[in-house]
């Protein structure tokens, strides 16, 4: 008898060894810190991003990567999908859900159960007390039951959680597409502040030239003070207007270096890009909708799907599975040996509780596919409405208003030089030119972003880094 502490000692030891320990892992800034300052572009995943987008765009003759000569739209694209710190904690996300998903539908553990006592012998005076001539006998009992899915609900649950991983995977496209758009929107409006600093200095050149000539004939007397004072008043301004540009410049490129996942201090140079083009990559009918392969719709759908296994899991939830179990009962020289078997009866439950919320959830996710496909097909006749807005706008101030302007400015120059002119005419004529191509500025912009909004509703965008369950290495980067 003192030999049974022992012997569930060393079971449950044994036991316990099939345990997993995971140790602990501290978070260490300093380290992570010195990881994003030594982080490189110049690798050869990023490289072979920025084809796969230029392949993807239609570019079927890519320009070399090569990031030294400064760092294009297409290039920051490929670095923000590898490194933008929120598509890492996408992926790590979407890892998360696969991990639950290479261990659903486990088969529960044995249940080991183990009980002793003391048996009661009938006529007895007491339990605990020795009666004259009654022997007091000890039983112990053992069991072990075991879980046998009838009901087919583990195999249901792994294609649930897979469902699951499928639609978080694609969460992750979700995740890339937008972060492009992001990229593309914030890169044009950099580029127009860049170009509109430019405007500005060239105009301020202009100014500070007849500024100093104005001052020279008002001092000689040969032209009004307040006449002198026009150029150098907008001069200041002009100069004001140029200083808030650069910082708003500097600003943006700062959010192009956060949305690609570098440092604020990297030592990379952006090229500006701000061109107009002629019309969107779309069909050009004008009922044409959003095609059903549109990220968010797929993901969506992705959705849906896992709504549906989660809802076959809740209907094998109502079939019981059988419990089998061998027990084992010691009294003194005699051993009994019986099989146990248990079913639960669905009779009041039946899991109904669990099937009417997942036919809810099912009917919440097939609301959202059909809503995301009107909105988005609203968005797109919003955004093809504002494409064609800005481009008209575009075209007449490039093609009429601003050579009107130039022209004006030639001429009244010529005559000022010619003292043929007022002075406050070229200055309001000067004034008038710089609004227009300040307006011009902002009209190519709103045409080019118009234009890639429209191409990424229209441009279906898959899975750009492939998310390895083992070991992502995008994660270690």
């Amino acid at each position: 008898m003192y030999t049974r502490p022992y012997t569930l000692f060393g079971l449950a030891l044994l036991l316990c060894a099939g345990c997993q320990h995971i140790p602990r892992q501290p978070l260490d800034m300093p380290a992570h810190l010195e990881s994003w300052q030594a982080r490189d572009i110049a690798i050869a995943p990023i490289a072979e991003l920025a084809a796969a987008l230029r392949a993807e765009a239609g570019n079927r003759a890519p320009d070399a990567f090569d990031v030294a000569d400064g760092l294009t739209l297409a290039e920051a694209q490929a670095v923000a999908l590898w490194h933008n710190p929120g598509l890492q904690v996408a992926r790590a996300e979407a890892l998360a859900v696969c991990a639950r998903a290479q261990h659903a539908g486990l088969i529960p553990d044995p249940a080991l159960s183990l009980s002793g006592g003391r048996k009661r012998e009938d006529g007895a005076d007491g339990f605990f007390e020795e009666a004259a001539g009654v022997s007091r006998s000890w039983v112990s009992a053992a069991g072990l039951s075991l879980t046998i899915p009838l009901s087919g609900r583990p195999a249901a649950q792994r294609a649930w959680r897979w469902a699951e991983y499928d639609a978080a995977a694609l969460e992750v496209a979700v995740a890339e597409w937008t972060l492009l758009q992001e990229l593309r929107e914030a890169w044009i409006a950099w580029s127009a502040q860049a170009r509109r600093a430019e405007v500005l200095d060239a105009h301020l050149k202009v100014l500070t030239a007849f500024s100093a000539k104005a001052q020279r004939l008002a001092e000689a007397g040969e032209l009004a003070p307040g006449s002198g004072r026009l150029f150098l008043v907008d001069e200041g301004r002009t100069q004001a207007l140029l200083d808030e540009a650069a910082h708003l410049s500097q600003a943006r490129k700062l959010r192009l270096l956060s949305l690609a996942g570098l440092r604020p201090d990297a030592p990379v140079e952006l090229a500006p890009a701000l061109t107009p083009d002629s019309a969107p990559r779309e069909q050009d009918d004008g009922a044409a909708g959003i095609a059903e392969d549109h990220p968010r719709i797929i993901r969506l759908k992705a959705d849906y799907e896992a709504a549906e296994q989660q809802l076959q899991v809740a209907i094998r939830a109502q079939y019981p599975d059988l419990q089998l179990g061998p027990d084992f009962t010691k009294e003194k020289d005699e051993t009994v040996i019986a099989l146990g078997l248990g079913v639960p009866l669905p009779v009041w439950n039946r899991n109904r509780g669990g099937i009417a919320e997942a036919v809810a959830q099912r009917a919440v996710a097939r609301a959202r596919v059909m809503a995301a496909y009107e909105e988005l097909t609203g968005e797109l006749a919003q955004h093809r409405a504002a494409w064609a807005g800005a481009s008209a706008k575009r075209t007449r101030l490039e093609t009429e208003v601003a050579p009107l302007a130039d022209r004006q400015i030639a001429e009244s120059q010529a005559l000022l030089e010619a003292g043929e002119s007022d002075r406050s005419l070229f200055y309001a004529v000067l004034a008038q030119s710089l609004t227009i191509k300040l307006e011009l500025v902002d009209a190519v912009a709103q045409e080019q972003i118009a234009r890639t909004q429209l191409d990424a509703l229209r441009t279906p965008h898959t899975l750009a880094v492939p998310i390895n369950r083992e070991n992502d290495d995008a994660l270690e980067n």
